[in-house]
């Protein structure tokens, strides 16, 4: 079976659908819940398909990164909108995509505030997935904290046993994650702030390996160093 090719930005249609999803839902009188499950649902499924579509449409063979968008977002400062998946991102967003719907269809049932439950459910998932297809520090760096937001609200309010220590030893390891992130991708800058991708946040040369004007200063040891700042951040979620 052959897969079309995708000829619309289908990555950026999978990040950002359920983020307006979450918006709009905001929108739907408190009264009509079961309006607001078949909405959430609604999108979940359509991120789901787009999820999909980009996974089959995805070409093996050539594999490397592939759905490639870049925009121009702070030129002065180097930063662009810049996301892209490969083989090993694209099924995670994939997966993501599916717990949400898996997510929306089992809190079906939840009769409290059932508005903000799903749209931060839906506004979690857009952040996760956003980390997912980041290609630049700081893309990866915004869509991060976007995801922490919604999950403290998802625990205190809808949590079980012990859910406001639960949601407040969250915001804690967080804040001390994203601080030592933080830290990791202003050394990457101030290091090589040329560089224009994650490449460094794993360790790895690009294809060819570092051109020393455009990779100066950041050999393996300080890779390695600012990576760790990374992993340690990421292991403390």
């Amino acid at each position: 079976m052959t897969i079309p090719a995708v000829p619309i930005p289908i990555l950026s249609f999978i990040v950002f659908t359920p983020l307006i999803g979450a918006l709009v839902l905001l929108l739907i009188p408190r009264q009509r819940k079961e309006a607001a499950r078949v909405f959430a649902a609604t999108v979940s499924s359509f991120t789901l398909l787009l999820a999909l579509w980009a996974f089959l449409a995805y070409d093996r063979a050539a594999g490397g990164y592939q759905f490639v968008e870049r925009i121009s977002w702070l030129p002065q400062l180097g930063i662009h909108y810049y996301v892209g998946v490969d083989g090993v991102s694209l099924p995670l967003v994939l997966l993501s995509a599916l717990v949400l719907f898996t997510g929306v269809l089992v809190s079906w049932n939840i009769e409290d505030r059932p508005h903000e439950l799903f749209a931060f459910m839906l506004l979690l998932a857009s952040g996760i997935m956003g980390v997912f297809v980041a290609r630049n520090l700081v893309l990866l760096f915004f869509f991060y904290e976007i995801a922490i937001f919604p999950k403290y609200f998802l625990i205190a309010i809808w949590g079980s046993t012990r859910k406001e220590y639960a949601a407040m030893k969250l915001v804690l390891y967080t804040l001390v994650g994203s601080i030592i992130a933080l830290v990791g991708a202003l050394a990457l800058y101030f290091v090589s702030p040329s560089v224009p991708s994650i490449w460094m946040c794993f360790g790895s040369w690009p294809p060819g390996g570092p051109s020393p004007g455009r990779w100066r200063c950041l050999d393996r040891r300080c890779a390695s160093i600012i990576s760790g700042s990374f992993r340690f951040s990421w292991a403390s979620r």
